[in-house]
């Protein structure tokens, strides 16, 4: 790949168009592939783990972050910058290290805080835009919103997520974990209703509902 990144960049894309041709021997049959690949310069990259999705003003906010290489192998003992704000303005707020999974954890406090926060995670302490094709990691983003009583007039930021294995194997027991957020609910136990469909291969429907 050097070869290539080395030639004069103002005049090539950034892919490749590949081709290929293969003959069956004896018939003359041939048959013509080709693809076109993107050319990318990302080495790895930042990201939030399960990160919290609602603060409760005064309490502290805490989470993870990953870094990984292209391969998604973990990176490790690498510093991390921890941001608050948007981009253009975002304040520096933790210096991170992870372990040997590629993982760091943080707390933040909210006292400062005030309606939704983003937040961004960089290898560089001046969160910056990479420099035009260079290679470079992608920073991690992610937006905290403020806790607020339901209303009709204010967006909820209850949620549920699912969280399962793609794909799902056939004749065999799978476990489905579902994180979820309820806002200004007590805490406690909650039933969640659901609802499984597939499609067979008559194109007949079949729903099952779990409690």
């Amino acid at each position: 790949m050097s070869t290539f990144i080395k030639i004069d960049q103002k005049v090539l894309a950034d892919n490749f168009v590949i081709s290929a041709t293969v003959e069956e021997e004896g018939t003359g049959v041939s048959h013509s592939q080709g693809n076109k690949i993107e050319l990318s310069y990302v080495i790895g990259n930042f990201s939030f783990v399960d990160p919290p999705k609602i603060y409760e003003q005064g309490e502290n906010v805490e989470g993870k972050v990953k870094a990984v290489h292209y391969n998604n192998t973990p990176i490790v003992d690498m510093p991390l910058y921890l941001f608050t704000g948007e981009r253009w303005s975002a304040s520096l707020v933790q210096n991170l290290t992870t372990d040997i999974n590629g993982v760091a954890t943080f707390s933040l406090s909210t006292d400062t805080f005030s309606g939704d926060v983003s937040l961004h995670v960089s290898n560089s302490p001046a969160l910056t835009y990479p420099a035009y094709r260079t290679a470079h990691y992608d920073n991690g983003f992610h937006i905290v919103s403020l806790s607020q009583p339901p209303s009709h007039y204010t967006k909820t930021v209850s949620s549920l997520e699912l969280k399962s294995k793609t794909p799902l194997s056939c004749d065999k027991e799978e476990d489905i974990s579902v994180l979820y957020t309820f806002v200004h609910e007590p805490k406690g136990s909650v039933d969640i209703v659901y609802l499984v469909s597939n499609f067979s291969s008559e194109g007949q429907r079949f729903k099952i509902v779990f409690n």
